[in-house]
C-alpha cells in the first residue's frame, strides 16, 4: 500500500528543505532527518521508527539502511584540499571517459562526508547526478543523507527523483541489478536525467538477460532518452532491433522516431514514416504534426512549414496553438515579420487564443530586427488584451535593447517589470552587467552585480565580466575579492579565469602575490595552466 510522504515538499524525505542556496558551503549541516520512506513503486514499505537519525525495519526483501547523521557517519572532516581537487576535476570538462579515469587517479579513497561536501558545491545538475552515481560504484562508498539532499535540490521536481535515489541504493547493497519492471522504468528515466546513456542500455540488458521480458513501453523509454541526448545512432540502432524481434511498435514509437529524423533534419524520412503510420491505420495527432512543423522550420523550409499547417485541418487533425507557435518562430528566425504577424491575426480569427509565448516569439523577432518601437508597442498591446507578460517577455526586450547600447530605454522596461510584480532573475540583469562591461565602467558592473546577489547566484559569465574589468584596471584587491567570491559560489575557474588574474598581478609587478596565489591554488587542488615566467 503507497504512503504518502508527510512533510513540506522540497526535502528528499517529505522535511523541509535547508534554507540556503544552491551552491551552499558544504560545512553546513543539516538538522533535519529523515520521517517516512516513500512509496518507490518496486515493493510496499511501511511506516518506520527513526532513532538517533537511524532507520530501523524494512519490510523483507529491502535489508535495512542506515543513515547517520555526518558526525556519526564520518567523524573526520574532508580536507577543503580534497574537496577542491575533485570539484577541479568535475569542473573543467562534460562527463565522459576522461573525467572518469580523472576520478579515478585521484588517489584518495572516496567516503560519505567528502562526496557529499562535493556534491553540494557542483553546480550542474547532470554533473551532480552522475557523479552520485559514478561514486556509489567505487568501492567502499556509500552516500549519506546530506549527498542525497544535494542531489534532490537540483531534481526534486521529478517525481520519481526519490525512487531513483532508493532504487541505487537497494541495488548497490544486493549486488545485483534491478528485479521488477516498475524498477527498470525508474532506472531507465534516472539515468536519463543523468545523461548516461548506456547506463541506461547496461541496465536493459541486464534485465533481459535475467530472464525478464522487455516491454514496449521500457523500450521507448529508453529510446526517449536517447533523443535527450542527441544519440541517434544509438536510437536508430535500438529502433532497427526492435524491428528485428517483432517487437510491437505503437504509436509513441513511431512519433519518437519521428522525432529522432526531424532533430537530425531527414525530415523527408520522418514523412513517409507519418505516412507509413497513416497506412497502418495509426491516427496522427496534433502532436506528430507539430514534431514536424518544427523540423521543416529548423532545416529551412518555412514554406514547407506553413503548407503543412494548412493542410492538417484538410487531413482531419486540429491545429493549436503550438502549432503556430511553432511556425511564427521559424518565420521570425529567417527575419520575415510580417507573415509571422499575419499568422497572428489568423490564429485569433480561428479562435486559437495565442499565448505569452506567441507574443514573446513575435519580441524576439522585432528585436533581431532592431524595430524596438514596435516591440514596445507590443509590450503594451498584450496588457491591453489581457495577457501578462512573463519574465521571459521582459528579458528578451531588456537583452535587445542594451545589445542596441539603448540602456536608458531598457532601464524604462526594468522599471515597468518591477512596477508589475513580475519576477525577476539573473538573465533580467545580465545585459545590464554585458552593457557596462563593454562600456569599461567596472563599478556600474559591479553595482549590478551585487543587485543579483541580492536576491539570487550570479552566474559565472557575470562573475567573470566584473573579474576581468579589475584585471584590465589593475585593481587587485577588488580582483582577489571576485575571485574569492566565485570560489565560494562553487564556481570552478577555467583557464581564461586563471590567465587574467595571474596576468593581472604581474603586469603590476605583484610577483611574490602572484607566487602566493599560485601556491594556494595548488594547495586547493587546481591545476594552473601554463608554467611561472
Amino acid at each position: 500500500s503507497s504512503s504518502s510522504v508527510e512533510g513540506q515538499p522540497g526535502s528528499f524525505f517529505g522535511e523541509p528543505a535547508m534554507a540556503a542556496s544552491p551552491r551552499s558551503l558544504p560545512h553546513l549541516h543539516l538538522h533535519c532527518y529523515p520521517r517516512s520512506i516513500p512509496n518507490i513503486g518496486l515493493t510496499s514499505f511501511r511506516r518506520d521508527l527513526f532513532r538517533g537519525g537511524r532507520v530501523c525495519g524494512f519490510q523483507s526483501g529491502f535489508p535495512c539502511h542506515h543513515l547517520l547523521p555526518d558526525g556519526q557517519e564520518d567523524r573526520s572532516a574532508p580536507s577543503p584540499q580534497k574537496i577542491s581537487a575533485l570539484c577541479s576535476i568535475l569542473g573543467h570538462r562534460k562527463w565522459n571517459s576522461s573525467v572518469e579515469d580523472a576520478l579515478r587517479e585521484f588517489g584518495i579513497g572516496l567516503y560519505p562526508a567528502l562526496v557529499a561536501n562535493v556534491l553540494w558545491l557542483l553546480p550542474d545538475a547532470k554533473q551532480c547526478l552522475r557523479f552520485y552515481v559514478w561514486a556509489l560504484q567505487q568501492e567502499g562508498c556509500r552516500h549519506n543523507f546530506r549527498a542525497k539532499e544535494a542531489v534532490f535540490r537540483f531534481w526534486g521536481h521529478e517525481k520519481l527523483c526519490r525512487a531513483f535515489l532508493l532504487l541505487l541504493d537497494d541495488m548497490q547493497r544486493r549486488q545485483s541489478g534491478v528485479m521488477s519492471s516498475s524498477g527498470l522504468t525508474i532506472l531507465i528515466k534516472g539515468y536519463g536525467w543523468a545523461g548516461m546513456v548506456d547506463k541506461a542500455v547496461e541496465a536493459v540488458l541486464q534485465y533481459e538477460s535475467s530472464g525478464f521480458h522487455l516491454a514496449s513501453y521500457h523500450l521507448n523509454c529508453l529510446l526517449s532518452v536517447m533523443i535527450k541526448e542527441k544519440n541517434y545512432e544509438y536510437f536508430d540502432s535500438v529502433f532497427e532491433e526492435m524491428k528485428r524481434r517483432g517487437t510491437c511498435l505503437d504509436a509513441v514509437t513511431y512519433s519518437l522516431q519521428v522525432l529522432s529524423l526531424c532533430h537530425q533534419g531527414r525530415i523527408d524520412e520522418a514523412r513517409e514514416v507519418q505516412s507509413a503510420m497513416s497506412k497502418q491505420g495509426i491516427p496522427l495527432n496534433s502532436s506528430q504534426y507539430n514534431m514536424l512543423l518544427d523540423g521543416l522550420c529548423k532545416s529551412g523550409r518555412p514554406d514547407d512549414a506553413i503548407q503543412l499547417l494548412h493542410e492538417m485541418e484538410e487531413r482531419g487533425c486540429q491545429t493549436n496553438v503550438i502549432s503556430y507557435n511553432t511556425v511564427i518562430n521559424g518565420l521570425c528566425n529567417f527575419r520575415r515579420w510580417n507573415e509571422a504577424f499575419g499568422l497572428l491575426h489568423e490564429m485569433k480569427s480561428k479562435d486559437h487564443a495565442p499565448n505569452v509565448r506567441t507574443f514573446t516569439t513575435l519580441m524576439h523577432g522585432l528585436c533581431i530586427a532592431k524595430e524596438f518601437a514596435q516591440a514596445k508597442n507590443l509590450l503594451t498591446s498584450m496588457a491591453d488584451d489581457g495577457y501578462s507578460p512573463n519574465t521571459v517577455t521582459y528579458n528578451v526586450l531588456i537583452q535587445g535593447l542594451c545589445d542596441d547600447d539603448l540602456v536608458e530605454d531598457a532601464c524604462q522596461i526594468l522599471d515597468k517589470m518591477v512596477a508589475a510584480g513580475v519576477s525577476r532573475d539573473t538573465g533580467t540583469y545580465k545585459p545590464f552587467l554585458t552593457y557596462w562591461g563593454r562600456r569599461k565602467d567596472v563599478d556600474k558592473a559591479l553595482e549590478v552585480l551585487q543587485e543579483i546577489k541580492a536576491f539570487s547566484v550570479p552566474c559565472k559569465t557575470c562573475y567573470w565580466i566584473v573579474l576581468r574589468g579589475f584585471c584590465e584596471q589593475r585593481r587587485i584587491t577588488e580582483a582577489e575579492q571576485i575571485f574569492e567570491e566565485m570560489l565560494t559560489a562553487g564556481w570552478v575557474p577555467n583557464e581564461k579565469d586563471f590567465r587574467a588574474f595571474c596576468g593581472c598581478l604581474l603586469l603590476a609587478g605583484k610577483l611574490e602575490k602572484l607566487y602566493k596565489f599560485e601556491e594556494d591554488m595548488m594547495k586547493r587542488g587546481y591545476n594552473l595552466p601554463g608554467k611561472r615566467g
